[in-house]
């Protein structure tokens, strides 16, 4: 296109100069005048048609640059999109708290990454539709590229929410299987403090004592199982991944 401009370029210039000698030609007879005033407007009405044609394919040669451009951004979009999916969709998890929190926390960096893609996404979405509507070609191949780039980025968001959904369950259960060992502790202190009660051997000074120590522990014992078995009740409520575990811990725990 550039070669044909600048040979276009060197015809316009001739162009004008027979349009100039035709101008100076006024010695001529009026029938050749005539003749020669007719060819002048034909060669500028060729001309302007091939100027004319000329800019008409620079634009649609720079539409189609714009499109491939376009394009090749939607696929990285889709790549990025499929990779993102591949991390939200992971059912891995962790024992520990704090292995659990970095999972949080990598979970939600990537629900940061998601939302700050959301203009692009919805820039990429509008474009495309714009191309269907402009380029002849474009629905065959952009069709399903635009189907896919919604259909992921709706599935992003559900399964981010799922994901989310299991982490937090996750560390649920962990707080909650820390509190059932702390809860046990004090149980095992009780049932210590109740054997040493029962033991004719001991003054009374350290019965009472004991006495004591085991009121204290029971009302401790009463406040940390009524924590739990709420921490447990919610958990259920919130169709927990390991109800059946929950309540057999809770079960367990009631009985002693």
């Amino acid at each position: 296109v550039d070669l044909i401009g600048n040979e276009l370029e060197l015809v316009q210039d001739t162009v004008g100069k027979l349009s100039t000698k035709a101008d100076e030609l006024p010695h001529l007879a009026k029938e050749e005048r005539e003749e020669i005033r007719e060819n002048k407007g034909m060669v500028l009405s060729q001309w302007e048609e091939l100027h004319n044609l000329l800019d008409e394919k620079k634009r649609q040669l720079a539409e189609t640059a714009k499109f491939g451009e376009y394009l090749n951004e939607l696929d990285s979009f889709l790549l990025w999109e499929s990779e993102t999916l591949t991390k939200v969709e992971s059912r891995e998890l962790d024992v520990g708290i704090a292995r659990v929190d970095n999972r949080v926390k990598i979970h939600n960096d990537i629900k940061t990454e998601i939302e700050s893609f959301e203009s692009k996404y919805k820039n990429l979405l509008s474009t495309g539709e714009k191309h269907m509507d402009e380029q002849p070609s474009a629905p065959t191949l952009l069709g399903d590229k635009l189907k896919e780039l919604e259909r992921h980025w709706e599935e992003l968001q559900e399964h981010w929410e799922t994901r989310a959904k299991l982490l937090r369950q996750c560390r649920d259960l962990q707080l909650f299987k820390r509190d059932v060992r702390l809860a046990e502790n004090t149980l095992n202190k009780q049932d210590h403090v109740l054997s040493e009660m029962k033991s004719p051997e001991k003054p009374p000074d350290v019965r009472i004592k004991n006495l004591q120590s085991f009121d204290k522990l029971s009302s401790l014992v009463e406040q940390k199982l009524a924590s739990l078995k709420k921490a447990a009740e919610d958990m259920l409520e919130d169709e927990h991944y390991a109800s059946d575990e929950i309540r057999e811990i809770m079960e367990g725990l009631l009985r002693r």
